[in-house]
């Protein structure tokens, strides 16, 4: 069933959820000494390691890369002995499925007794809100069924169940010494938070939120703050942010921003490298995915090292090395004062995008520039422009807003008017998307340009999160708004590949 399962994920789930904003997978790697990752599309699976034994949690899909994968992180498959299993679909079991290549069959499964119904054909599995019947999985490996609240030792290693139905009817999540949550499908981390994990794909939403409830309960009453890492969308240690909407469940299919930080296509596994899985620990939680982001929490600094270094390669060209560190101290103070008018959190929410050649580059950039508009050309700008944010632009396929079509509509707009915008000249329907009422798909044969003949247009039609690099900047001040700074438009050339929006 593996074989067929995992495949008809990879087809037909990646175009059912792409764009939806849902998963958010880590890359394969080690989050710290103990804990590992492999990431196989959309999901995760995790390694404990202490001392000369490792434990896998998880099963994963039949996927034809894991053995390679795992060998990136230095661990031979075969040395598997142990594997915690939080429940029986196929993204948390098909690599021990009976048509699986068998890399772990001499390994011992730890599934709820529960859960294991699934596995002998007393209970079938239903998903998309229980009008589908997933066919039965068949195991062959040694298995030990487990109980709510049993705690037994893996070679030292200390393991305590959970029982928290819902997802399915036996799902069980494993706290490892005290310190790693285990927590499968339980929890699902959007921007701002936990929720309940997917609506569509549980057996009992109701019953999903009352267990997720009644884990924080027992870990708030034992004094627990562990590592709450899950099966698709990173982790986090932050105790309130894991539990922040514990009485809500994420629901795919509503046309609202679930996390503006999720890939577009998170069964795209490109950026997942060998180079990045031994690059060392990764600190980020699972709501802060980018590995290259430059976090300074003293200053909210979110810019990317590849827009620290073209800035530095600027200020190295026109300033002595005795002046060097100081104008780049100004530029990270100014930096901060601007994003300390708006933004009030340290590197935990991303409510603007982040990474090379987004928004806060962009904002950096402009920094760089008021700090040193006296001895930087404008072509030095331009060149800046074209090695950061065209280049992101060229792999953009869709800008995030607030619906599903609204995305679309943007993309579209965005590549009628690449090659058409003039001086002076910015499409007023770049902006309707954020507006009540947004236009459909079909107007867009009808796209009409208009001028904006002052930046008080600009301030009263920007949305939030628009960020408009522009080759003329006369002013550099907040705006009244509260939103983004505007700048003066009067004469300005606005290139269309620069013109970035985001939420």
């Amino acid at each position: 069933m593996s074989k067929k399962a995992t495949e008809f994920q990879r087809k037909a789930m990646s175009w059912m959820y792409r764009g939806k904003e849902i998963f958010k997978p880590l890359n394969t790697g080690w989050i710290d000494k103990n804990v590992a990752c492999v990431r196989e599309w959309v999901a995760n699976i995790f390694f404990y390691r202490k001392g000369d034994t490792t434990i896998m949690i998880d099963a994963g899909y039949n996927y034809d890369r894991l053995a390679e994968k795992m060998h990136w992180l230095g661990i031979d498959p075969h040395s598997i002995r142990h594997i915690l299993i939080t429940h029986q679909d196929t993204d948390h079991v098909g690599a021990v499925e009976a048509d699986s290549p068998g890399l772990f069959r001499n390994a011992k499964l730890y599934i709820g007794e529960i859960e294991n119904r699934y596995l002998i054909g007393e209970a079938r599995r239903k998903v998309i809100y229980h009008l589908y019947k997933l066919p039965q999985v068949t195991i062959y490996n040694e298995k030990q069924l487990l109980h709510d609240g049993e705690v037994f030792d893996i070679d030292g290693v200390r393991i305590e169940c959970f029982l928290v139905p819902g997802h399915t009817w036996g799902h069980m999540v494993y706290l490892i010494d005290d310190k790693y949550l285990f927590t499968g499908d339980t929890l699902w981390f959007g921007a701002d938070g936990g929720y309940s994990f997917i609506s569509s794909l549980a057996e009992d939403n109701e019953l999903a939120v009352q267990s997720l409830a009644e884990l924080e309960r027992k870990l708030r009453a034992r004094g627990l703050h562990p590592y709450f890492i899950t099966g698709h969308t990173g982790w986090t240690d932050n105790f309130a942010f894991a539990f922040a909407h514990k009485d809500k469940s994420c629901s795919p299919f509503k046309k609202r921003v679930h996390d503006p930080s999720a890939p577009y296509d998170a069964y795209d596994e490109s950026d997942d490298t060998e180079e990045n899985a031994k690059s060392g620990f990764s600190e980020r939680r699972g709501k802060m995915k980018d590995s290259e982001l430059q976090i300074d929490r003293s200053c909210h600094v979110l810019y990317s090292k590849p827009c620290k270094k073209e800035i530095l390669a600027k200020i190295t060209l026109h300033y002595p090395e005795v002046e060097r560190e100081a104008v780049w101290e100004q530029v990270q103070l100014r930096y901060a004062e601007l994003l300390s008018k708006w933004r009030t959190d340290l590197g935990g929410k991303k409510n603007f995008h982040n990474g090379v050649g987004g928004t806060y580059d962009c904002i950096a950039i402009m920094c760089f520039y008021d700090v040193c508009r006296d001895v930087v050309t404008f072509r030095e700008m331009e060149e800046i422009e074209e090695n950061l944010i065209l280049p992101s632009f060229r792999k953009l396929r869709f800008v995030t807003s607030t619906s599903h079509s609204g995305k679309k509509l943007m993309y579209r707009v965005f590549s009628i008017t690449k090659s058409t915008v003039t001086h002076g000249m910015i499409t007023r329907w770049m902006l309707t998307p954020y507006e009540t009422a947004s236009p459909s798909i079909m107007n867009l044969r009808r796209v009409r340009r208009r001028n904006l003949p002052s930046s008080s247009d600009l301030r009263t039609l920007c949305p939030p999160c628009a960020m408009w690099t522009l080759q003329r900047w006369n002013c550099f001040t907040p705006s009244s708004c509260g939103r983004l700074p505007a700048w003066t438009v009067a004469d300005a050339t606005i290139p269309s590949a620069a013109i970035r929006i985001h939420t």
